[in-house]
């Protein structure tokens, strides 16, 4: 995960600050919600290649998701793209 944040705990009022986060095999189990939550905050969501996450293509294999407040997410895709391969997964929805 990218930027700096603080985790939120229950009670005290703090809020969860991210600017950035990529994750490299993703299941739309594992990121409905927080897509739900994220696009209604107004961060931007797309795929490694700066395409919109599509979670029903996260079906058949598992899939990179990048996410960001918005103005970073132009440098976050070409870091990503200019970094050699991250993560090569060969996996299925059956795993």
């Amino acid at each position: 995960m990218y930027g700096g944040g603080i985790d939120s705990v229950p009670g005290t009022g703090a809020e969860i600050l991210v600017d950035a986060v990529w994750e490299y095999d993703t299941y739309p189990w594992d990121v409905n919600a927080g897509l739900v939550i994220g696009r209604a905050a107004g961060a931007t969501v797309t795929n490694a290649a700066g395409d919109p996450y599509d979670p029903k293509a996260a079906l058949e294999r598992r899939t990179e998701l990048v996410g960001s407040n918005g103005p970073l997410h132009d440098t976050l895709l070409a870091h990503l793209q200019n970094a050699e391969t991250l993560q090569a997964t060969t996996t299925s929805a059956a795993d």
